[in-house]
């Protein structure tokens, strides 16, 4: 995954895409390893049956694999939800190792695997100096999003949108923020669904004169089409870049 300024802040949010109306749940990673091995429960909340949350499986034996985040939701909209979970493989905080995100889907009373990806979260040293760039993961009426932060004074942030479509897990909405207080803050919000495409720059001069190097705030909204969509399992192998008609140049 490159590596770009045009990045935002998680809670950011886009207009999501999807039709299906589940809330997604979570809990903290102690909460979680507190009670892993407990008994299954399920659960009936209407028109969805998820198993207790607190039975998330453990993928590996060795004592490092943490869960680091988890949420509930019907991504394949066939009104049972899964569950998606970010393991650790290395608890370090400044940690090299992939982070692992699995999906799995509800079979005879317990979990079984359905996808997985090494290649959606960023590893724990990929945050600079604000430390651990992983933000969290949730599932909005069927959409997956992860959300990163991190940088110095330079601050950067995005949130990533999949949703399940033709067989894969496709990103479909990508928002991000660049900027440093008393600089200039820079917006994206891109549809890849439709190609709606926002960018937004700010100056925030905090003394007379200091803004003159970024020109004036600016704004535009405009369509760009992908040829192919990112998948959630080969994200980080995925870099591309564009101009905007007037010439902002947007990163993904």
């Amino acid at each position: 995954m490159k590596f770009s300024p045009y990045l935002l802040i998680p809670f950011i949010a886009i207009t999501s895409c999807g039709d299906s109306e589940e809330q997604s749940e979570n809990t903290s990673s102690d909460e979680v390893n507190e009670k892993i091995d407990s008994s299954i429960v399920i659960e009936d909340i209407g028109e969805l049956t998820i198993i207790d949350s607190t039975t998330l499986p453990k993928r590996m034996q060795d004592e490092t694999d943490m869960i680091l985040s988890w949420a509930d939701g019907d991504l394949d909209k066939d009104g049972v939800a899964e569950k998606v979970v970010v393991y650790s493989r290395d608890l370090e905080w400044e940690s090299p190792e992939p982070r692992d995100l699995i999906i799995y889907k509800q079979k005879d009373g317990g979990w079984t695997e359905w996808m997985s990806s090494e290649k959606c979260v960023l590893h724990a040293d990929e945050g600079g100096m604000m430390g651990d760039p992983f933000g969290d993961i949730t599932i909005n009426k069927g959409i997956l999003e992860i959300g990163h932060s991190g940088g110095s004074s330079w601050k950067w942030g995005y949130t990533e949108k999949y949703r399940f479509q033709d067989g894969n897990m496709y990103m479909i909405g990508y928002t991000s923020t660049y900027g440093k207080p008393c600089e200039y803050w820079q917006d994206l919000d891109y549809n890849l669904s439709t190609g709606d495409c926002d960018f937004l720059f700010t100056v925030e001069a905090c003394e007379e004169g200091q803004s003159e190097d970024y020109g004036p705030d600016r704004k535009e909204h405009f369509i760009h089409k992908l040829d192919v969509l990112p998948t959630l399992g080969a994200r980080r192998d995925f870099e591309y870049s564009f101009k905007s008609p007037k010439g902002e140049d947007i990163y993904l």
